[in-house]
């Protein structure tokens, strides 16, 4: 059987239990946060077919690339898959759709269902990835290393930039009435930037994840990936907090800001050797 004979027997197979485990979940998460019923839209399953299909590439190419295996895979693949596609969006959601919202737009308990939806999601999908591409062998044990502190900062501070620059250029332009519509009633603090300084913290965190696990020749296409695809895909589908008009806004912005902070990101992180403090694994 050639490559072009199992990726079409791959894929299907692969969205397809990825569709099951997201409704099997689902049904269970409805159970537990029945507040969630309150931000979900009707199923689009075109949209969740092409959700899907995008992170399970990304994380096959992360998967495949990797000179990481075993437990070692499978916690870095959860870390950044989980850290940018639920953790930080279910930040971003507390505080923009609650919190500093006059009139909560997504109660507290319906976020707490997303994330438990989304984390027993990515857990499956991780192990579904690492199965199938048969890499539960641990290669030799190599350091984990933590990230140098300077760099952690300036792309901590790079990401307030990305951020601040993406809303005013392009989501806010872009999204033209339905962003005031969306966002007239919140009131965010003047201490937003540093709160926004906090998540870079994260994502400088994130990205150290995947260049520690990846070869040098994949970092920069493996970071802007991730955080581009697990950011954006989810925002495919329909939800009652955003028009389409909005959502299509926020998708440029995602792909374009997080891209080119993950690019930044990366080449922060290995323009030159920097000593570490090692962890023996």
């Amino acid at each position: 059987m050639n490559i072009i004979q199992k990726s079409f027997i791959k894929w299907p197979l692969l969205v397809i239990c990825a569709l099951l485990s997201t409704t099997l979940i689902g049904m269970i998460t409805i159970e537990a946060f029945p507040a969630i019923v309150d931000a979900e839209s009707p199923i689009s399953w075109p949209d969740l077919i092409l959700i899907s299909l995008g992170e399970l590439l990304v994380l096959d190419f992360l998967a495949r690339k990797s000179h990481y295996g075993g437990w070692r895979l499978l916690g870095v693949l959860f870390a950044v898959y989980a850290g940018t596609k639920i953790l930080m969006m279910m930040i971003e959601a507390l505080f923009f759709l609650n919190i500093w919202q006059s009139v909560p737009m997504m109660s507290v308990e319906a976020i707490l269902g997303a994330t438990f939806h989304g984390l027993l999601l990515c857990g499956l999908m991780c192990l579904l990835i690492i199965s199938w591409n048969k890499k539960w062998h641990s290669p030799p044990s190599t350091a984990f290393t933590f990230p140098p502190v300077k760099p952690v900062l300036i792309i901590a501070f790079a990401y307030v930039v990305c951020y601040l620059a993406a809303g005013a250029f392009i989501v806010m332009p872009l999204g033209g009435e339905a962003f005031e519509a969306t966002y007239q009633t919140m009131s965010p603090p003047v201490w937003m930037p540093i709160f926004q300084f906090g998540r870079g913290v994260i994502w400088a965190m994130i990205v150290w994840l995947v260049v520690q696990a990846m070869p040098a020749q994949h970092r920069t296409p493996a970071v802007c990936f991730s955080l581009s695809v697990f950011g954006a895909a989810q925002l495919l589908h329909p939800n009652p907090f955003m028009s389409d008009h909005l959502r299509a806004a926020h998708i440029v912005e995602v792909v374009l800001s997080m891209s080119i902070f993950g690019w930044y990101a990366v080449k922060q992180f290995t323009q030159e050797e920097r000593p570490h403090i090692e962890v023996n694994a």
